[in-house]
């Protein structure tokens, strides 16, 4: 008798963050989302109708990558991040990072933006070749209009999503949701990426969906600069606020804006919550490198302007 050999499909890979019932939690609640439910929810509903494909599941895999924040870091450590590029570490932009390695020579193999305001338009309005872009469902549906020839992929934040105990308070009135809709739109086969309310922080989870656990991370301080600089490059909309507050971690104490602040919380909360599944190490000398450093949180002692 001959063998018979069966060719099994291996199976799909499964989002890391993923609970029991295949949903991804809320690991804390995202406050200070920077246009209304109501402009966000619209943004959703209208961008997952242009037939984008969606962010998918990848193998793991031990080859490293390279995640691009924006922050006043990157002066410093642009020799340690060109390096790794020539050794042909991958490279992946965040929002205005993208324009500030190209005019740079340093191509990013990917680009995520994952901001709800129509100015990041100005973070995809210049092509980048081979790159593929990961566009978050809140953001401005003219990201979309202006990479719709490019190579893009669509991620679900669940920004507006209430925790277990704020869906047991809510009222007939509470709006629709992010998850009701994305599930009604695509019948269960969507995947949520988990993380902070910002980019910084939601990116490391979407590098880990799509298969890198080895993490090199450059730009992320949520802090301003001895200068009281915050980022490498002009933007406008987001300089820093009029009231500076002195954080500390360990010994030390950093400059920083209330947004800088909320980061560092929802970064120290999501590394403890969701750490075990890669492995980050943050380049520069600003707060989240040292609170990587020092395994400490960072602390609010006093304020300036108040």
């Amino acid at each position: 008798m001959s063998n018979v050999v069966i060719a099994v499909e291996p199976s799909p890979p499964e989002n890391p963050f993923a609970g029991p019932d295949g949903n991804v939690p809320i690991v804390f609640k995202t406050h200070g989302v920077n246009v209304s439910n109501e402009t966000l929810i619209a943004n959703v509903e209208a961008n997952i109708r242009l037939h984008v494909p969606q962010l998918d599941v990848y193998a793991v895999t031990d080859n490293p990558v390279v995640i691009v924040a924006g922050g006043w870091s990157l002066e410093n450590t642009f020799d340690e991040l060109r390096d790794l590029y020539f050794a042909g570490v991958p490279l992946i932009a965040l929002n205005g990072a993208g324009n500030w390695l190209m005019e740079r020579n340093v191509r990013p193999a990917m680009q995520i933006v994952m901001d709800a305001r129509p100015d990041n338009i100005v973070f995809v309005e210049k092509p980048i070749p081979r790159c593929r872009y990961f566009i978050a469902s809140q953001c401005d549906p003219s990201l979309f209009d202006a990479c719709k020839d490019r190579d893009v992929r669509i991620f679900h934040m669940l920004s507006t999503d209430l925790t277990e105990e704020e869906k047991e308070d809510a009222d007939e009135e509470t709006p629709a949701l992010e998850r009701d809709l994305l599930q009604k739109y695509y019948r269960g086969r969507w995947r949520g990426v988990p993380g902070g309310g910002t980019i910084g922080v939601r990116a490391i989870s979407l590098v880990r969906i799509i298969g890198y656990q080895m993490m090199h991370m450059f730009g992320l301080d949520s802090c301003l600069s001895p200068e009281g600089v915050n980022h490498p490059y002009p933007q406008e909309w987001n300089k820093p606020d009029k009231k500076i507050m002195d954080l500390w971690c360990g010994m030390r104490k950093f400059k920083c804006c209330g947004w800088h602040a909320a980061q560092a919380d929802q970064f120290y909360t999501y590394i403890k919550a969701c750490g075990e599944h890669f492995n980050l190490q943050v380049h520069g000398d600003g707060l989240i490198a040292h609170m990587m450093v020092t395994g400490a949180s960072a602390e609010r002692r006093n304020t300036e302007g108040e």
